[in-house]
This record gives structure tokens, C-alpha cells and sequence, in this order.
């Protein structure tokens, strides 16, 4: 796990893809710039500095690392982890203002608008979740059971209270986001669980992944 908390994971997992996602909004805001309304232009402004602002600070705090040659701090994915969950819950919830019904549907790739960003800030969420399960699970010392048992409770809970009960602007969107936060909730329990199992902390989860329940099922098809 040390692995992950070298500086250059900043660069891949924050700055590239952040960058991207603001290059290719760029191109996007040029071609419906003209169809945009006030109110939608100061959106469109925020969502840029807020992405900005982003990829400076982090960029700035790997290049010092790197310099001082430090690693991450575990601290950084405690803080990382739901503020990219809320940029990912504030970006969704803001889609209506970014970009109008008055806009055309042929003009711009709305599938391609909403899961591309969604899609390229998964890795910060992934490495951050590694710099806790790493943090929670020291390799020079036993583990403690009651304290790995609890990590591994604690880190998927706290994804599906942050996407399922903590944001209750996500109840009653569409069935995609409900998919997502189930998807976010069983990728964090299965990477924590096969971590802390290699630790023989507790038990192994058995193979072959989880099933959609009925609750889920009903989730998506309303």
C-alpha cells in the first residue's frame, strides 16, 4: 500500500483527469456558449474555478511533496474522499442549469456530458479509499481485530450514507444515479474486505461478487 501514497498519484488521479474534464468543457461551452442565458453563465464560470482551484491545490501539494520527498499523508484521502463525492452530487444536480432544455439535443453528446466526468474523478475516489484501507491496515505491527473489523464497516458505510441517506437530493432521480451509489458501495466493501482478509483479520468474502437486490431492483426499474 505504501505504493499509492508517492506524490506522482496526485498528478494521475487528480491533475490529468481533472484537466481533461475542464479541456473538454471548454470545447462544449464553445460550441453552446451563444444559446446560454446569464444565470447559466455564472454556473458555468463557478464550475470551471471550482475545477481550477482543484487541480492547483492538489497540484501544488504533490510537487511539494515530491521536492521535500514526502509521501501522501493517510489525511488526504479522509479529506479527498467526500469532496469529490459532492462534486460528483453537486455536478449532477446542477446538469439542468449547465445545460438548458432551450439547448438542442443534436448539438452535444448528453450521455458522453454526464458519465465522462463521473467516470474520470473514480480514480481519486479509488486512491483515496486505498490510502485508508493502507492507513487502517499497518503491516509493521499485528493488526488489531477490533479495529481492522471496524474499518471495514466503517469506510463502505460511509460511502452509502454519503450516496444513500446523508444526500437526500439524490432520492427520486434518475435510475442511473441510484445504480451508481450501489456500484460505489460494493466496489469500497469488497476491496476493504479482500484487504483485511490478506491480513487475516477477518473472514474472506466469498467469490463471485454481489447480486442486485430486490430493494435495488426496485430502484432502478421506478
Amino acid at each position: 500500500m505504501k505504493h499509492f501514497t508517492r506524490p506522482y498519484w496526485l498528478f494521475l488521479t487528480v491533475t490529468l483527469p481533472l484537466c481533461l474534464i475542464l479541456l473538454y468543457f471548454t470545447g462544449v461551452y464553445g460550441v453552446i456558449a451563444s444559446l446560454l442565458e446569464a444565470e447559466h453563465l455564472k454556473y458555468w464560470v463557478r464550475f470551471g474555478a471550482i475545477l481550477g482551484v482543484l487541480i492547483v491545490a492538489t497540484t501544488v501539494y504533490g510537487v511539494f511533496l515530491q521536492l521535500r520527498k514526502q509521501s501522501i499523508h493517510w489525511s488526504y484521502g479522509l479529506l479527498a474522499l467526500p469532496l469529490y463525492i459532492v462534486l460528483i452530487v453537486a455536478y449532477i444536480r446542477s446538469l439542468d442549469t449547465l445545460l438548458p432544455f432551450s439547448i438542442p439535443g443534436w448539438m452535444i453528446p448528453m450521455d458522453e456530458i454526464v458519465f465522462l466526468p463521473i467516470g474520470l474523478i473514480m480514480p481519486v475516489l479509488l486512491h483515496s479509499l486505498l490510502l485508508q484501507v493502507g492507513h487502517l491496515t499497518p503491516v509493521d505491527k499485528k493488526p488489531s481485530l477490533i479495529l481492522t473489523t471496524v474499518g471495514a464497516v466503517v469506510v463502505p458505510a460511509f460511502w452509502y450514507l454519503m450516496l444513500r441517506v446523508a444526500n437526500p437530493m439524490l432520492q427520486g432521480k434518475i435510475s442511473w444515479e441510484i445504480y451508481l451509489s450501489f456500484k460505489c458501495y460494493d466496489l469500497s466493501r469488497s476491496i476493504v474486505s479482500r484487504r483485511l482478509a490478506k491480513r487475516g483479520s477477518i473472514i474472506r468474502p466469498a467469490t463471485g461478487g454481489s447480486h442486485i437486490t430486490p430493494l435495488e431492483y426496485h430502484y432502478f426499474v421506478d
